[in-house]
This record gives C-alpha cells, structure tokens and sequence, in this order.
C-alpha cells in the first residue's frame, strides 16, 4: 500500500508541475508570438503579467470551457458573416466572452443573443420578436446583425481597440470619454474607462489565446456532428410544428430545438426561416 500511496503523490507530482508549465511565463510568451505570427493582425499584442493573471483567472471558468468546447459549431457561422463584411476573422471570438455562446443568453440589464444586443440597437438592426419566434436569439440573424454594426462602428472609430470598447459600454459612453480625454487614441482614453471595459480587450485576446490552444488547457475531445454551415436553411411555406417537421425531414426533434433556438414553442408559423440537417423530406 505504501507504494501505491507513492506512486499516486509522484504522479500528481508530475500532473501538477506538467500544469504550471502551460502557465509558465516563457512558455505563454512563446505561444502569444506564436499565435500572432498567424494571425489577421486586427489587434497585435505581446505577452504582459496582466494577460497572465487573465488567463490564470478565465482558464477556471466552467462556462468558459464549455463554449470553448461548443465553438467549433457556431465559428464556420461567424467566419462566413465577418467574410461578408469584409471584418476580421478574429472578431468569431467576440460572442465567446458576450454570451459565451449561448443562443439564448440574456444579461442583466437586457442584452440578448449570442452577440448580446440590447432590444433598442437590436430593433435598429433587424431584430425583433413575438410570441412565436424570437430573433435576438436566431444565431443567423443575430450574427449578421452583430457584423453590420461592427462594420458601422468600425466606421467612426476606425481602432478594433475602440470598437470592442464601445461594443462592451456603448457607442454614447465611449463618444463622452473620447471627449474628455480630448483624443480619439485608445491609449489615451483608457483611464476614463470603467474598470469592466478596462479588461475588455484583454479578456478577449485571452480567450482568443485559449481557443487557440485549447488542446493544452482543456481536455477537449468532444467533437460535434455538424457545424452551424452545415445546414440547411428552409422557408415554412404552412404553419407546423417542430414534432411534424421532424417526422418529416426524419430528424430528431431536439435537434431541430437547438439548431434553432429562436423558436419560442412547438409551433413554427407560415414564412419561419428554420434550420435543418440537408437531408430530402422523407
């Protein structure tokens, strides 16, 4: 029993200080150079104690895992909308830290969706709801919601810095603090910035950092049948429901519930947009 009591410390031994390497200053500085060798260069950045204590801080995160792990779904989705709009690819890991990639995600203070819009910048850009189907939630609309008013924010800022600032405290707060600060550089309104939106930049580029090596800090194995483009896309031409659909394309209904969860019961009416695997009606 003794050795096998030994055996099992020097093998937590191991584990742990195999762990602390991946949380290593050399090691995470060599992967951040790394990592913007191979980027689009929409915000460059080199390794920092803060981006440490970050990363140290997200990596706990069970929420953060899990969207992590659920990414490979709904990324194809968002680099095909950023592509459209001619934005950064880097921008697909924005809905990670709004929503965590929850489609129905809803904060606090309103915001919803997995790009997190408030109802008034929502209805601007499209969105909306009723007691049938809700928008906000629609991964599609949404997406293509938020890529619009990132190409619009991008317009009067024309810094990713600013924009990503702005899309956490809002396009008024920032103009104030533009103002105060008497400039339009980031570097220069950062003090007048709450201490949420202080970390904004770099929680995103910690969670960038860990999709890209989630393989080293997760054990991420799980790996989805489809992804989001995947699918295809088809007009109800006559009110069903998701039961009848689902007997019909011979699919499963709970899929047909995630894959679309802008469908707020089981009835989908006349000219809903759903989403389904591309099979031929059965």
């Amino acid at each position: 029993m003794k050795y096998i009591a030994l055996i099992f410390i020097l093998c937590c031994n191991i584990i742990q200080a195999q762990n602390s390497d991946v949380f290593n200053d050399d090691f995470i500085r060599k992967k951040v150079e790394l990592m913007n060798d191979n980027s689009d260069g929409m915000i460059p950045f080199s390794y920092s104690p803060e981006f440490k204590r970050i990363l140290i801080e997200l990596v706990k995160i069970e929420w953060l895992e899990k969207a992590i792990k659920i990414s490979d779904y709904y990324f194809p989705l968002f680099e095909e909308k950023l592509a459209k709009y001619d934005l950064p690819n880097d921008l697909k890991y924005l809905p990670i830290l709004e929503s965590g990639l929850n489609p129905k995600a809803t904060s606090s203070v309103g915001a919803s969706g997995l790009w997190q819009f408030m109802p008034s910048t929502g209805d601007e850009m499209g969105l909306g709801s009723n007691n049938l189907i809700n928008l906000y939630y629609c991964p599609v609309a949404n997406t293509d919601s938020a890529c619009r008013y990132l190409e619009g924010l991008y317009k009067s800022y024309n810094d990713w810095k600013l924009v990503l600032s702005s899309y956490n405290y809002g396009m008024g707060n920032i103009n104030k603090k533009i103002k105060k600060a008497g400039s339009r550089d980031y570097v220069d309104i950062y003090p007048y910035l709450p201490m949420e939106t202080r970390a904004y930049v770099p929680k995103f580029l910690v969670i960038k950092y860990l999709v890209t090596y989630q393989n080293i800090y997760y054990d991420n194995n799980k790996k989805f049948k489809y992804v989001f483009t995947d699918l295809a896309q088809i007009k109800i031409e006559n009110p069903t429901t998701i039961k009848d659909l689902a007997a019909r394309y011979d699919l499963n209904d709970r899929f047909i519930r995630f894959a679309n969860p802008q469908l707020l019961t089981e009835i989908i009416p006349k000219g809903a947009i759903i989403y389904i695997t591309k099979k031929d009606p059965s």
